[in-house]
């Protein structure tokens, strides 16, 4: 699954949670999807994240 998948998934997923007034799902997909945005402005120069980039940040998150 490459992060254009992610990405579309995650909006999807947020204009759900928006339409149903689920407040914390709406939270959880925005952090997703700001760590997601935050690893791919560190890594630039370097090519776009790779799945094993989006894992790491996801195992990061879930740590948290």
């Amino acid at each position: 699954m490459d992060l254009i998948t992610i990405n579309k998934y995650l909006n999807d997923d947020l204009s759900k949670s928006m339409k149903s007034g689920n407040t914390l799902r709406i939270s959880t997909v925005r952090m997703i999807k700001n760590s997601l945005n935050n690893a791919e402005i560190a890594k630039r120069g370097n090519g776009e994240l790779t799945e094993e980039d989006v894992l790491s940040v996801l195992s990061t998150m879930v740590k948290q």
